[in-house]
């Protein structure tokens, strides 16, 4: 009797297993019949069970359900269908010791990178960063299997590039510069981009020098691209570097002479080396190029406005009895308030808000003794709370 009921029990072990490896074979069936809700159900099944879920052929088939899920144009694209694959796929890995399964999975791979690049690409336009981070690393680590597994040399620079740039947006700086890095010293991957992102980070650790060597590499690679430049000259000004910036402003106007910013730095330049002369002949040009430019407008206008004051003080310096000097330095200080005001005017309509184009105004208005005018702008700056 004792032997009986073990026989029994034995049986339904026996049958218990099969159904569970059944519920394997059944979801096979149902994916290749194009039933992908029976097919979910009889997989997830077989993967919680103790005698199915350590089989390779179990997740193997799983990574193809659900990758056929998401996949299929009837649904509503989940990228969680495309997550569960990617798992599924990692622990074939896991449980297929023999390799049994290694050869069947090199195109699931690389269709789940396919689809993984693509669903890196729609955060990254939306500016969700982390997940578009996460997601162009997958990609990175899903070639690196398939390099590794199947003497492969597949290199996905678009996804380490992208990958990178979204960890300069979120602040991991380290990251990015590894990926940038390993871009351009292993994998040959330029990109004008990468320079001006690694002089970033090197701004952010308050490496000014070491963000000017990285625009210098970018621009020597890259000698047209006007960005670097751009940023380059910025840094150059910042550094109090003058007449570096006016050598190559001069170089850059030579490839782009219609550039009117271009000439608004260059008297920002030239001003800084108390050059005048020059200075007023770029912001000229600028505005030429621009009249629009507000910035070019209010430097020249105060540019001028300027050197009236120094007249002005130069007057008041007199002695008394010098009154023919007197006279000469007011009239020619007279001039230049004039020759200002239409700068400044300027600059106030392009930008009607600005501070100091306001206070410039208003000092200029009263020095020409304009009281309707001088009245305005004061009301105007009241207004504005200052």
């Amino acid at each position: 009797m004792k032997k009986l009921i073990f026989i029994l029990v034995a049986v339904q072990i026996s049958t218990f297993s099969f159904a569970q490896k059944s519920q394997v074979v059944s979801a096979w069936n149902y994916l290749n019949n194009g039933e992908l809700d029976k097919a979910r159900t009889a997989i997830n099944s077989a993967i919680n069970d103790e005698t199915t879920k350590s089989m390779a052929k179990t997740w193997f088939y799983r990574g193809n359900i659900y990758k056929a899920i998401y996949s299929d144009t009837t649904r509503k694209k989940d990228v969680n269908d495309l997550t569960e694959a990617f798992n599924s796929y990692k622990k074939v890995m896991e449980y297929d010791a023999k390799g049994e399964f290694t050869i069947d999975m090199m195109n699931p791979w690389l269709e789940v990178a396919y689809y993984t690049f693509n669903e890196a690409v729609i955060p990254y336009n939306v500016k969700d960063y982390q997940l578009a981070y996460d997601n162009f690393n997958k990609v990175s680590e899903i070639y690196g299997i398939v390099n590794s597994k199947y003497k492969q040399n597949i290199i996905d620079t678009s996804a380490s590039f992208y990958a990178a740039n979204a960890a300069v947006k979120l602040g991991k700086f380290d990251e990015a510069t590894k990926i940038y890095n390993d871009l351009i010293n292993v994998k040959h991957f330029e990109d004008p981009e990468i320079y001006s992102n690694l002089a970033d980070i090197a701004l952010a650790g308050h490496d000014t020098s070491g963000a000017i060597n990285q625009l210098d590499k970018g621009i020597a690679i890259y000698p047209k691209e006007q960005n670097l430049r751009i940023k380059q000259l910025n840094l150059y000004l910042f550094s109090h570097r003058f007449n570096e910036v006016i050598d190559k402003l001069n170089a850059a106007i030579e490839k782009e002479p219609n550039r009117g910013d271009l000439y608004q730095a260059l008297g920002s330049a030239y001003e800084n080396t108390k050059d005048t002369v020059n200075a007023r002949k770029a912001y000229e040009k600028a505005i030429s190029l621009n009249p629009q430019d507000f910035v070019a407008n209010y430097s020249l206008g105060a540019l001028i406005y300027n050197r009236a004051v120094e007249k002005i003080k130069a007057m008041n310096d007199l002695p008394a009895s010098d009154q023919k000097g007197y006279d000469k330095l007011k009239a020619e200080g007279d001039v230049l308030l004039a020759k200002s005001l239409p700068y400044l005017e300027t600059a106030r309509n392009i930008n009607g808000k600005d501070i100091e184009t306001l206070n410039a105004l208003k000092e200029l208005y009263a020095r020409l003794n304009m009281m309707d005018k001088l009245e305005e702008v004061k009301k105007t700056i009241s207004a504005l709370g200052q």
